[in-house]
Order: C-alpha cells, then sequence, then structure tokens
C-alpha cells in the first residue's frame, strides 16, 4: 500500500509525507490523541479563529525540520548526531568553512516568516478594522 500523503496544512500549504514510518507514526492512536489537544489554549473562546491543535503544531513543526535538513544537505552540512526533546531537536553538525551558522538560520526564520507573512500578513488589518468599528 502507498502510504505517501498530501496534508493541507492551515499555515504552511501542503505537506508531503513521504516516509512510510513517519505516516506510520502519524497513524498511531497516541499521536491522533494530539488532535484533542488546543495548541491556544481558550484564545478561542476571544478569538473564534484561533482553532490549533497540538496535532497541527506537530505537522508543521516535521515541515519546517524538513526544509531545514533539505537546506542542511544542499549547503553540504553534515549531520553528526542529534537529539529530540519534546519541543525542540539538538543537532551536532559539521559545517564547511564556506557556510556561516549565522546565514543559514536567518534564512530559516526568514522563510517561514515570509510564509506567514504572505498567507496571513493582511489579517492584522481585518483585526484592527474591527476594533476601530
Amino acid at each position: 500500500m502507498n502510504k505517501r500523503k498530501i496534508i493541507n496544512d492551515p499555515v504552511y500549504g501542503f505537506i508531503t509525507i513521504a516516509n512510510d514510518l513517519v505516516f506510520d507514526l502519524i497513524q498511531h492512536p497516541y499521536f491522533q490523541r494530539l488532535r484533542n489537544i488546543q495548541q491556544l489554549g481558550l484564545s478561542s473562546m476571544v478569538y473564534p479563529g484561533a482553532l490549533h491543535t497540538r496535532f497541527q503544531h506537530s505537522l508543521g513543526a516535521l515541515h519546517l525540520m524538513r526544509q531545514a535538513l533539505d537546506n542542511l544537505k544542499y549547503k553540504g552540512v553534515e549531520i553528526i548526531e542529534g537529539h529530540m526533546m519534546p519541543d525542540h531537536v539538538h543537532l551536532l553538525l559539521s559545517i564547511p568553512p564556506k557556510t556561516s551558522v549565522s546565514s543559514f538560520m536567518g534564512y530559516l526564520k526568514g522563510k517561514s516568516a515570509l510564509l506567514i507573512f504572505q498567507r496571513w500578513g493582511n489579517m492584522k488589518f481585518a483585526y484592527i478594522l474591527t476594533f476601530i468599528k
């Protein structure tokens, strides 16, 4: 059975699940329970559009990490060791002299900020107009 799936994420658009192991992990009941946990707490009581679950957050984190790893491969950076924590990842990298760590991290932060701004940048004006009325 082909386990390669495409998921439409509200923030990052289409996320491809290309690895069978990752797909099996997402399908596991423990991971599926994340659908019931709100990432933003009770903020949806004040802002009805603020619905974001830990499941969606985890898929977005998967997408960003895949982008980071693809970019590391492209720039010739070798991952020596890695550790996953509940809310972040530790990586020990071998960086070639031609690659700057600060420029790489700036690229990642800038890329995700640009994606969010391109998709939701006009929303700040919608909220301002709502408060003015």
